[in-house]
C-alpha cells in the first residue's frame, strides 16, 4: 500500500516539476517523460552493474584437505585444528548468470 502512495506522490511530484520548469509548451510533455523514467533507468543500470561485479566468486582451496572455502583466509581452518598449517590457494571462478 505504502508502494501505490508514494509512487502516486512521486508521479504528482514530477507533473508539477514539469509544468513549472517548463520553457515551451511543446516541451513539458518531454521533460516529464524524463523525469518519471530516470528512476526505472538507474534501477536497470544498478541491476545490470550489480550482475557484472558477482559474476566473479573467489575460492580458497586447500592443498592438504582439498576443502574450497569462500571465505578469504591465509590457512586452511580445518587443518589448522589439526595442528597443521597449510596455505591455500586462491582461484577466482566466474559464475554463469
Amino acid at each position: 500500500m505504502e508502494v501505490v502512495v508514494y509512487g502516486v506522490l512521486y508521479l504528482m511530484l514530477c507533473v508539477i516539476s514539469a509544468l513549472i520548469f517548463n520553457t515551451n509548451k511543446s516541451r513539458w510533455l518531454k521533460l516529464l517523460l524524463c523525469i518519471v523514467f530516470t528512476p526505472f533507468l538507474a534501477f536497470y543500470i544498478l541491476k545490470y552493474l550489480q550482475r557484472k561485479s558477482d559474476a566473479r566468486v573467489t575460492h580458497y582451496i586447500c592443498t592438504r584437505c582439498h576443502l574450497e572455502f569462500t571465505q578469504e583466509a591465509e590457512y586452511c581452518p580445518i587443518c589448522k585444528r589439526e595442528g597443521i598449517e597449510t596455505k591455500l590457494i586462491v582461484q577466482v571462478m566466474e559464475q554463469i548468470q
